[in-house]
């Protein structure tokens, strides 16, 4: 007979060590009888998510990517109403694999609500990092409402920190790599060197 839990990355193996499925000794201080003593909760992995933010004031993008016009009373009534129109479009205009770096992303649009900027012309990079590093979870006791302890371990193995880095140096790249007509500027993190 198989069960299978589905109940996320953290809660999954909480609940198999709740039900006395993990680490016999760590399971045996927090009150649970131990069934099987597996290592359930041992590689625990997470990939860090870095992000660089710059805006432009420069050559405007077509409308369908234009903050003004997605900001606009306009277009939000018309999406929240079903009807599509600009915000109906997506808006993920780069992706590129890294190699063991992770992926790229990049994107010109955003949500009406999901960024802060007053006159926003926003373009965003992101990178999720191929982590080689792994963490732990061990419950706390034995009440299940009560959130498991989770030691990530992101930057465990030093690669995972280049990685990072390099990522970080191509987004950069990215948003310098604009025409001039565009007047990029990053914001976030800012004009920073990173060695």
């Amino acid at each position: 007979r198989e069960v299978i839990s589905c109940a996320g990355p953290y809660e999954s193996p909480k609940l198999l060590q709740l039900s006395g499925i993990g680490p016999a000794k760590e399971l045996k201080e927090q009150g649970v009888s131990v069934l099987m003593d597996l290592p359930v909760g041992k590689k625990i992995q997470d990939r860090p998510l870095t992000g660089i933010i710059s805006l432009y004031t420069g050559r405007p993008l077509p409308p369908e990517k234009n903050q003004t016009i997605l900001q606009s009373e306009e277009a939000i009534a018309q999406w929240s109403s079903g009807g599509g129109g600009p915000l109906g479009i997506g808006y993920l205009g780069i992706t590129a694999q890294l190699g063991a770096d992770g992926h790229l992303f990049g994107t010109f649009a955003l949500s009406p609500t999901d960024f802060p900027f007053e006159e926003p012309r926003v373009m965003v990079s992101g990178c999720n990092g191929n982590s080689k590093s792994f963490g732990t979870l061990i419950i706390n006791g034995t009440n299940p409402f009560t959130p498991p302890t989770v030691f990530p371990n992101i930057f465990g193995d030093p690669g995972d920190f280049e990685g990072v880095k390099n990522c970080m140096q191509r987004m950069s790249a990215l948003a310098d790599a604009f025409p001039d007509d565009f007047e990029m500027e990053e914001v976030i993190p800012g004009n920073i060197t990173i060695d």
